[in-house]
């Protein structure tokens, strides 16, 4: 009779478990600038359309999700994108944190001048401040939207991995649950999704 353990199932460290936790929010987050590139394809003829400055704020803010600093889990590494997708890549991250969700008044490396205005602005009828918008070209969201296309893939391919490596950890019933970044606890617990009894802060 052998004395041998019986192999130990392997439990993912906290470092695989903020990995897993970024891929799926990654993934999730290029779903969503996927969506709204669509909108832009179908609502917007020009970037003159009202509806085009704010999905194109949507599309930066989502996509750069899983490269900010997140408080809990870290960022991902710009080392999960493909050398000839660098470029978008750069593109849709600078939008997002230097000229349009955030805004730097300092001078573009790129552009060699500010690429978010404060205008103001005097006429025979009065005088405003504004900003002025860079305005892609509408075709730029159509390879934003592949590029996010292929990223999804890229981010999928390594959940699988990962759900493959420790399928005996995944749950086994129907239900809403979180992946929990605390090594103390199992690594899916039960959710209650919020509410807007939740969503009213003091």
């Amino acid at each position: 009779m052998s004395t041998e353990n019986p192999e130990i199932p392997p439990i993912p460290c906290i470092a695989e478990r903020k990995h897993w936790w970024l891929l799926c929010y990654a993934y999730t987050s290029m779903e969503k600038a996927i969506k709204c590139c669509e909108m832009i394809e179908s609502f917007c003829p020009d970037n003159r359309h009202p509806l085009f400055s704010p999905l194109t704020v949507a599309v930066h803010a989502y996509y750069a999700r899983p490269f900010g600093t997140n408080k809990g889990a870290g960022k991902l590494s710009a080392d999960l994108i493909p050398k000839e997708r660098t470029g978008i890549h750069r593109w849709l991250l600078h939008f997002r944190d230097c000229v349009l969700v955030h805004t730097d008044a300092n001078d573009s490396e790129i552009a060699g001048r500010p690429m978010h205005d404060v205008v103001y602005s005097l006429d025979d009828t009065g005088r405003e401040f504004s900003t002025s918008d860079p305005l892609p070209r509408v075709v730029s969201y159509t390879d934003a939207k592949a590029h996010c296309v292929a990223m999804a893939l890229v981010f999928r391919s390594k959940i699988m991995a990962l759900e493959a490596q420790y399928s005996h950890l995944l749950p086994a019933v129907n239900g809403h649950f979180l992946m929990s970044l605390k090594e103390s606890e199992g690594l899916f617990v039960p959710h209650i999704l919020p509410g807007s009894d939740t969503l009213h802060y003091k």
